[in-house]
């Protein structure tokens, strides 16, 4: 099947189509956004229609000719992707020193070439500069494509040999009608799934195939389950462990900044988490804002941590500790 670029990468797709019809397509391009936006998705269909031989008006592959059938079979001789080997791993620098003298070699197909990398920050420091000097001398017909979701961990050097494509959140309309679409959710549905997924579709999607509504709903209970000395950082801890930490701090973290707002207004004009307002309420009249703040920088560093090899269950408990004592002089 054809991959088409998603409705909200319209104009990102155009750009690129007409530079290459132009042949002023830059040699090394990077992708980046936050994650959920559809970057790889896009990526896919770019690197298809890079190595299309009869690629469509709008610049979509074929999806018939040798290339595309190459593609669909993962075996296109001109197309090269670098990733790390396991996941949260570093892309080694041995397979960057193998793409530069593989890109020596003419294109199989009389084609472009194509590199695919991703996630583009996960380049050491070491790979990153094996990869520069490709960068400042590419060979003919050689298009680059990173992919990146935290453009601030690539090397500055990286970044200003590249032509730069920002994905951004779609508006909020356009996101909501292709979840309704794709996800079968009722748009009020949507509309919350998107807030939970900071704007992004992609991760909206996700979120609605794996119950978040309900698991958010049933931690929140167990938070004030442990707010009331009912229930131990471990117990919550070991009850929720079919979420990613990541969601649950992201959670945290949402409804760190509702207690706040809610202490100083009863109405606050946002709310992360209306659909938990009710349950937020009493909470927030429960603490000092002040431990609420400082609760909420040891979440922001919580979640950079959760970038490097930490563990994980041990820093959510650590987490739930911090939430339960920011009760602990109303239990006393």
């Amino acid at each position: 099947m054809i991959q088409h670029p998603y409705p909200w990468q319209a104009a990102q797709w155009q750009l690129l189509q007409q530079r290459l019809a132009q042949g002023t397509l830059p040699h090394a391009l990077l992708l980046y956004g936050a994650q959920g936006m559809g970057k790889r998705h896009f990526a896919t269909a770019l690197v298809n229609s890079l190595l299309c031989e009869n690629r469509t008006e709008s610049g979509a592959a074929c999806g018939e000719c040798r290339g595309c059938q190459l593609l669909k079979v993962g075996n296109h001789p001109d197309l090269t992707q670098l990733s790390p080997e396991e996941e949260g791993k570093t892309i080694a620098i041995d397979k960057v020193r193998q793409l530069s003298s593989k890109l020596t070699i003419s294109s199989q197909y009389s084609g472009y070439k194509v590199v695919l990398i991703t996630p583009a920050e996960q380049l050491n420091i070491a790979s990153a500069n094996s990869l520069l000097k490709t960068l400042e001398e590419p060979t003919p017909d050689t298009i680059l494509i990173l992919l990146c979701s935290h453009i601030d961990r690539l090397l500055p050097t990286i970044r200003s040999r590249c032509q730069k494509v920002l994905f951004n959140a779609p508006q909020p309309e356009q996101a909501e009608r292709w979840l309704v679409e794709h996800a079968g959710v009722d748009q009020p549905v949507a509309a919350q799934l998107l807030a939970l997924a900071g704007s992004a579709p992609l991760r909206a999607q996700q979120l609605s195939e794996g119950g978040v509504i309900e698991q958010r709903a049933d931690l929140l209970k167990m938070l004030h389950a442990l707010a009331r000395g009912e229930m131990s950082p471990v117990q919550v801890a070991e009850r929720e462990k079919k979420i990613a930490v990541a969601d649950i701090l992201q959670w945290l973290s949402g409804w760190s900044m509702d207690m706040i707002r809610l202490h100083f207004s009863a109405h606050p004009p946002h709310i992360d988490s209306p659909d938990l307002l009710d349950s937020l309420r009493p909470l927030a009249q429960q603490v000092d804002v002040q431990r609420v703040y400082r609760y909420f920088d040891k979440l922001i560093e919580a979640n950079r941590l959760l970038q490097t090899q930490v563990n994980q269950p041990l820093l959510l408990e650590q987490m739930l500790i911090g939430w339960l004592r920011l009760f602990a002089k109303r239990r006393s």
